[in-house]
């Protein structure tokens, strides 16, 4: 994870002594290129859920969005919100969720028989999509 980290942090060094004015939509589309894909890559495999490592990355994005002129003395929040950004933490549960999607709705092919369970004969209140734990049996 640091190693990504810190590859953001290099990243944003260039574009801050590259660009004399940056305006939110150029801030915002040199960050989502250039920036964030290095700090999100994997993210399903090495989801950071320690809110030390959570903080750390978070870092990264409270750094890039006081690169904008005229936002750097607002609150973090204050600044995605003008900026239209959402936190990387919340990405990272939004992209979690739609794997979840993804695999009860059969999105993917692979015999889920042996990974996922769906509760189709549940009489409890809810939806049709409850999950069941599966004790795998490695052989």
């Amino acid at each position: 994870m640091a190693e990504k980290v810190n590859k953001g942090k290099s990243v944003l060094g260039p574009i801050e002594r590259s660009f004399e004015f940056m305006d939110t939509y150029t801030f915002e589309k040199l960050y989502t290129t250039l920036v964030r894909p290095h700090i999100e890559y994997a993210h399903a495999v090495w989801n950071p859920y320690k809110k030390k490592d959570i903080f750390t990355i978070d870092n990264v994005q409270k750094r890039a969005t006081k690169m904008v002129p005229g936002l750097s003395h607002l609150p973090y929040e204050e600044r995605l919100r003008k900026i239209k950004l959402p936190t990387l933490h919340y990405r990272g549960i939004r992209g979690d969720m739609i794997e979840v999607y993804k695999l009860l709705s059969q999105k993917y092919y692979f015999d889920e028989s042996n990974i996922l369970k769906v509760n189709k004969d549940s009489n409890t209140r809810g939806h049709s999509k409850r999950c069941i734990k599966v004790e795998l049996a490695w052989t």
